[in-house]
């Protein structure tokens, strides 16, 4: 689907009631939760992977450097909605409010959700696990 045309749907969902803009919500939730989960994968790896320039300015602008992605199984301790997490380093000028307007802009980009780590916010028990699936942007 084209922007133009995905821009539209949404003027067009802003006229709905709210009544009518929930139910859409619900029935949008289902439609995605029953969607082969490596399907949706792949599409949230395809979009990051376009949006790579403008993530890559986008951390510039926030100090942030190095930054690798991954995404872990339930098995691993992961969630099963294909989150993609981000690994990040961060310029020692600055501070969580920086990390957190990367990952607002970040969302916004790519119209999924997403979490940003810093190797010191990595839990212990999964940080040697996450090393080794972060993979370069």
């Amino acid at each position: 689907m084209n922007s133009p045309v995905l821009n539209s749907i949404l003027e067009e969902i802003k006229q709905l009631s709210f009544e009518e803009q929930l139910f859409l919500s619900k029935h949008l939730e289902h439609l995605t939760q029953n969607q082969d989960q490596s399907v949706i994968f792949r599409s949230r790896l395809a979009a990051i992977q376009f949006h790579k320039p403008e993530i890559l300015d986008l951390a510039a602008q926030y100090g942030i450097s190095n930054i690798r992605i991954f995404s872990l199984t339930e098995d691993e301790g992961g969630r099963k909605n294909n989150e993609f997490d981000f690994l990040v380093d961060l310029q020692s000028d600055k501070t969580l409010l920086d990390l957190s307007g990367f990952r607002m802009d970040l969302r916004d980009l790519l119209s999924f959700e997403v979490c940003v780590f810093t190797n010191n916010s990595l839990k212990e028990a999964y940080r040697n696990k996450i090393m080794h699936k972060a993979i370069e942007l």
